[in-house]
């Protein structure tokens, strides 16, 4: 084979590899589910509200089956001290929670203070009978505005490959 040959088909090989990557990433973008996996990823900030009451970030309805479940959120506060729970709900049903406390302008009721943001992460394995909603939310404990989720917050259930146990 001459060198240019080899080069053409280094080169073809390289564009197949290209189309093939982009194509896999179109496959699994924010929006875009397969029969085994469903990924939903917030685009802008979200508010929490000042009340403290429940926002949900990101939901979505999955067959039954048997799914494993992660998500994660970044809650941001410039403001007073407070925490921020988050939640993983499966037909209304809280399946996980974490909390952390972000604001660090002047401590919060508890005297502590914290970073101006903070990262939770969740997970939870389940098995369904029949389709559910499956869902992330966040509150926070105190009534203070101003404290709100970074975009990119995300929910992804995955199709378990077989029983739990």
């Amino acid at each position: 084979m001459t060198t240019k040959a080899r080069t053409f088909t280094k080169g073809k090989l390289a564009t197949a590899l290209l189309i093939t990557a982009s194509g896999f990433c179109a496959a699994y973008s924010a929006e875009v589910s397969a029969a085994d996996v469903y990924l939903r990823t917030t685009t802008a900030s979200i508010n929490l509200s000042s009340d403290g009451s429940p926002v949900t970030l990101k939901q979505v309805t999955i067959p039954a089956g048997t799914w494993i479940v992660t998500a994660k959120a970044n809650p941001v506060s410039f403001g007073a001290a407070d925490y921020v729970r988050c939640r993983i709900l499966v037909g209304g049903v809280q399946r996980d929670a974490a909390a952390t406390l972000v604001g660090n302008a002047v401590p919060g009721p508890t005297g502590e203070t914290g970073p101006s943001v903070a990262e939770i992460m969740l997970q939870t394995a389940i098995t369904t009978t029949s389709s559910k909603a499956f869902k992330l939310d966040c509150l926070h404990d105190f009534p203070y505005a101003g404290i709100y989720v970074d975009p990119g917050a995300s929910i992804m259930v995955v199709r378990a490959s077989g029983p739990l146990g």
